[in-house]
């Protein structure tokens, strides 16, 4: 039985203990994890490679482990981790995961420069990202927050965004002062003595402290959904969540190649870049902070309804509006970024909450190429851009409407069945 604390939920009335869930959690994933083979690692291990211009086959071989580490592992591996979690909890996971990752950049020592050792490394560092924390964040925040689910998802989002900035100045700082070697000891021995600390305050769920999510409990005789992994896979919603964001999401890499071939599309400065990663974060938290306030399939539609102007945009050729379709794309994925993970808490709850969102992403992971290699291959084979970008526009379309589809969370067959007899 949970204690009636009656915490403020809003994120400045006052400080949830959730909230400090979500900075313990992105610290550790900014140290020691990430998806797939973590940057953190890479840049360490691209630090070894010896004149890699000159060495085509040290290159080749350095390719096929990230890309292996990075792609094809992870995703055979999220779907065991997200079951992990769901059974034995975040926290034993995330426990779990720690000491391989200390090992896979420990192993990063005797690499030299891309030997067995370094295969080894890269299955130790992604096995301990992917199975060990890749779906921890998402599932304790899923589990502290109801009311402001989106906005707390939304803060890993953005310390990942903001570290991609910092962490390579920090890494070419640490290199030149003590060479790649012992920087992987220094990272290795910073995740053993900093992060596994952290690692522990983690709590699985509010009702384990006394508390409840959001801090506040909910009005009398309201019931959240919670669907085993089996009923969601019988669910309209979730195949209908599926097919928007493999439709909208998908859409993204093409379109952004296709901008390029446009006149002027390839002539984007640093700066320019720059400031569309800047609303791209921006976006993060503004959607999230909207998926909170208001049904969530209306921000994930709107996304859709975004990338439409999006294509619209670039349609036109113009320079002002190639440079307006990307900052329009940010926004929409910014927007939908934490709110695409927040919805399968919404619609399915906590039970099976992580295995529910792996087994989505599972599903779209093929749409993503095959939007890519299909729209660049048509325009190449047409010589031509309108029909390409017809079928994008045409996708986001069918995307935003499927979202708007999904309908408002409805309880689970199991429950409904409880509570008719």
């Amino acid at each position: 039985m949970t204690s009636n604390r009656n915490y403020p939920y809003g994120l400045f009335d006052g400080l949830f203990r959730g909230w400090w869930l979500a900075i313990i959690l992105s610290a550790i994933g900014l140290l020691a994890f990430g998806d797939g083979l973590p940057g953190l690692a890479q840049d360490v291990m691209m630090a070894s490679l010896p004149d890699i211009d000159d060495d085509f086959e040290t290159w080749s071989r350095f390719r096929a482990i990230t890309s292996f580490s990075s792609g094809l592992l992870p995703t055979l591996l999220a779907l065991p981790g997200a079951w992990l979690v769901d059974r034995y909890g975040p926290r034993r996971v995330a426990l779990l995961g720690l000491p391989v990752a200390v090992a896979g950049y420990l192993a990063l020592i005797g690499a030299s420069p891309v030997n067995w050792v370094m295969f080894l490394s890269a299955a130790l560092l992604t096995a301990g990202s992917t199975i060990g924390f890749s779906w921890v964040p998402a599932t304790t925040l899923n589990n502290w927050f109801h009311r402001r689910k989106a906005t707390a998802m939304a803060i890993p989002v953005v310390a990942f965004s903001l570290w991609q900035w910092m962490i390579g100045p920090a890494l070419e700082t640490l290199f030149a002062a003590v060479g790649w070697r012992l920087a992987a000891a220094a990272v290795g021995a910073a995740v053993l003595t900093v992060v596994m600390p952290l690692a522990w305050q983690i709590r699985d769920k509010p009702e384990a402290s006394g508390l409840y999510p959001d801090g506040v409990p909910l009005q009398p005789g309201t019931v959240l959904p919670e669907y085993t992994w089996g009923e969601a896979m019988r669910s309209r919603a979730f195949w209908l969540l599926v097919v928007g964001d493999a439709c909208v999401s998908s859409m993204a890499i093409p379109l952004l190649v296709l901008s390029s071939h446009f006149e002027f599309g390839s002539g984007r400065t640093w700066a320019g870049w720059e400031s569309v990663n800047v609303v791209r974060i921006a976006a993060v938290l503004a959607g999230a902070l909207l998926a909170d306030r208001m049904p969530v399939r209306y921000v994930l539609a709107g996304s859709g309804v975004a990338m439409v102007a999006a294509v619209a945009m670039l349609a036109t050729g113009t320079p002002v509006a190639i440079y307006l379709f990307e900052i329009v794309l940010a926004t929409a994925l910014g927007a939908s970024n934490a709110a695409r993970l927040a919805a399968r808490g919404i619609y399915f709850g906590r039970r099976s909450f992580a295995t529910i969102a792996a087994t989505g992403v599972f599903v779209i992971t093929p749409f993503q190429p095959l939007a890519t290699f299909g729209l660049l291959g048509l325009s190449e084979l047409i010589d031509g851009y309108f029909l390409p970008l017809s079928i994008g526009l045409a996708g986001c379309v069918i995307g935003a409407v499927a979202y708007l589809l999904a309908g408002p969370p409805r309880l689970a067959p199991s429950q409904q069945a409880q509570a008719e007899s």
